[in-house]
């Protein structure tokens, strides 16, 4: 599967879990390159390693799972960072209460495409 490119919502790099420990152990240390390196390439374009080494396909399954969790984790939190971002603009104008909630904010802004500004605008325009 792969995965949009790297933009404004990736994160810096990858996390390596204290819990990972043991399967690194179990590799040879050409399969943990092998492992960092395709956990490096797939956060940065989607691809993740082909392999025939069933080791190494099965570390690969473990990793990709944890990668693909802390991206969305990642995106959520950035998601509403924005809201509360484009919330602490709003209530310089409106009142709590005409104030959109996540949701609604979330279609008026594009799916958080647009600046705190410009989903004001689109606010006011309703």
């Amino acid at each position: 599967m792969k995965r949009k490119d790297s933009g404004p919502l990736s994160p810096p790099g990858v996390m390596i879990y204290r819990s990972s420990r043991e399967l690194f152990r179990q590799l040879e240390p050409d399969m943990l390159k092998a492992l960092l390196l395709a956990m490096l390439d797939y956060d940065g374009t989607g691809d993740g390693p082909e392999t025939e080494d069933p080791m190494l396909a099965l570390a690969w399954a473990v990793m990709r799972e944890r990668l693909d969790r802390d991206r969305e984790n990642y995106e959520d939190i950035c998601m509403n960072n924005r809201y509360n971002r484009f919330l602490r603009e709003a209530l310089r104008y409106y009142p709590r209460e005409s104030c959109p909630n996540y949701e609604d904010w979330y279609e008026l802004s594009e799916h958080g495409s647009l600046t705190a500004a410009k989903t004001l605008t689109r606010l006011k325009e309703r």
